[in-house]
C-alpha cells in the first residue's frame, strides 16, 4: 500500500501555515502603535524571513485581513491595525500557545492537528513555537510570552534536560495557564499534565509478540538520553523480566555501529521480535531485515510506537503502539480552558495505550 499524499500535504501545509501565522501575529503585536496605522513589511521579505513560499504569506495576511488584524489597501499595501483595534479583538478571543520541540515529526503533527480540531469551536487561537529541544530556546518563547502578554494559556511539551520550571512557575503567578503534555520532569509534576503510560506501550509489544511465540527478543532506540525512549525501553526489561521464557536485549539505533551490531544480534542471538521506539525507525529496521533476507514476521516479528500513516506504507504493515491523540488534545483544552477561568483540576492524567495489531506480526 502506498501512503495518502492528500494527507500528508494537508498536514504539511497546516503546519506551514500556523508557523506564518504565529510569526505574523507576533510582528503585528510588536510592531502596532496606537492611533495609526504601521505597513506590514512586504510578503517577499517576510516569506525569505521564514523560509516559505509567498501563497502561504498572502493566505495568513488574507486570514488576518478577515478578522481585522490587518487592513489591505488596494494599490498601496497592507497595513497593521492600530493598537487600539489589536486591544479589543484580543478581548474578544483566547490566545494560546503550544510550545513543541519540532513539526517536523509526524507525531507532532498529528498532535497539532487535534489541538487544532479541539479548539476550533471554542474561539480560542493557536500560536504555534517550536523549542527544538533546546532549553534556551524554551526559555525565550516563554520570556517572549509573559513580555508580551499575548497569551492566556501555554500548552507544552516542555524540555526536560534544564527544565525551564521558574519560568513556568512564573507564568502561572503571572495567571498565564499552563498543561504540559507528553511527558514533564519530575520537578513539574505539580503542573496539570496528560501523558501516555510511559512503559505500557513496550510492554504490551513483548507479550504480543511472545504471544506469537517469539522469545528471542530486542528493543532498539534512537537515543538513550531520550527520557520517553528510556521509559520504552524500561517497559521492555520489566516485560522480559515477567517470563523466564524471554531472552531480551537492546539497541540504540542512532549509535554509530548499530547496523554491524545488529546484524550480530540476528546472527548470534537468533533474535525472532524486535519493539522499535516509533514507527519510523520500525521501517528502517524493517528495509534493513528484507536486504538481509529475513522474512517478516515468520523469522522476525516487529512491533513499532505511534500508529502513524507510515504503519501502512510497506507491503507488510507494521503492528503499533497506539495513543489516544485526541483524547490527550481534548484532555488537555480542557485542563486549560478550566484552568484558566480559576477552576479546580486533577493535575496528573496518565493515558492508557492500545497494541494495533497487523501484518508484521501475524503470518
Amino acid at each position: 500500500m502506498v501512503m495518502n499524499r492528500s494527507n500528508i500535504m494537508k498536514i504539511d501545509n497546516s503546519l506551514v501555515y500556523e508557523k506564518v501565522k504565529a510569526y505574523l501575529l507576533e510582528q503585528i503585536l510588536i510592531k502596532a502603535e496606537y492611533n495609526k496605522e504601521i505597513k506590514l513589511e512586504a510578503e517577499r521579505k517576510m516569506a525569505e524571513a521564514i523560509g516559505v513560499g509567498r501563497s502561504s504569506i498572502n493566505k495568513a495576511i488574507s486570514d488576518l485581513v478577515a478578522v481585522g488584524y490587518l487592513k489591505r489597501y488596494r494599490g498601496i499595501g497592507v497595513f497593521i491595525a492600530p493598537k487600539e483595534h489589536i486591544q479589543a479583538l484580543q478581548a474578544q478571543v483566547i490566545h494560546i500557545a503550544l510550545i513543541l520541540p519540532n513539526t517536523e515529526d509526524y507525531y507532532y503533527a498529528e498532535i497539532i492537528e487535534e489541538i487544532d480540531r479541539a479548539t476550533f469551536e471554542l474561539n480560542i487561537q493557536v500560536i504555534l513555537k517550536i523549542h527544538g529541544g533546546s532549553d534556551k530556546r524554551e526559555a525565550e518563547i516563554l520570556e517572549s510570552i509573559l513580555q508580551l502578554n499575548n497569551c492566556q494559556g501555554v500548552i507544552t511539551v516542555p524540555v526536560l534536560e534544564n527544565p525551564n520550571i521558574d519560568l513556568y512557575n512564573t507564568m502561572l503567578n503571572s495567571g498565564i495557564g499552563v498543561v504540559m503534555v507528553n511527558r514533564i520532569h519530575e520537578s513539574m509534576s505539580a503542573f496539570p499534565h496528560v501523558v501516555f503510560h510511559p512503559t505500557q506501550g513496550s510492554f504490551l509489544g513483548v507479550k504480543h509478540l511472545y504471544e506469537t511465540g517469539k522469545k528471542k527478543l530486542l528493543y532498539v532506540g534512537d537515543d538513550q538520553k531520550n527520557y520517553i525512549d528510556s521509559m520504552r525501553l524500561q517497559g521492555f526489561q520489566q516485560a522480559v523480566l515477567n517470563n523466564p521464557d524471554i531472552i531480551g536485549t537492546h539497541l540504540f539505533f542512532g549509535d554509530i555501529q548499530f547496523r554491524g551490531s545488529f546484524s550480530q544480534l540476528l546472527r548470534v542471538q537468533q533474535i525472532d521480535g524486535i519493539v522499535v521506539y516509533n514507527d519510523f525507525i520500525a521501517l528502517k529496521i524493517m528495509s534493513i531485515l528484507i536486504e538481509e533476507g529475513y522474512s517478516i514476521p515468520e523469522q522476525i516479528g516487529i512491533v513499532g510506537h505511534d500508529n502513524s500513516n507510515l504503519c501502512k506504507i510497506l507491503y507488510k504493515q507494521l503492528t503499533s503502539v497506539d495513543f489516544p491523540k485526541k483524547r490527550l488534545a481534548k484532555l488537555a483544552v480542557e485542563l486549560l480552558t478550566n484552568t484558566m477561568n480559576g477552576l479546580a483540576v486533577t493535575k496528573e492524567h496518565v493515558l492508557p495505550v492500545t497494541l494495533k495489531i497487523r501484518e508484521s506480526t501475524l503470518s
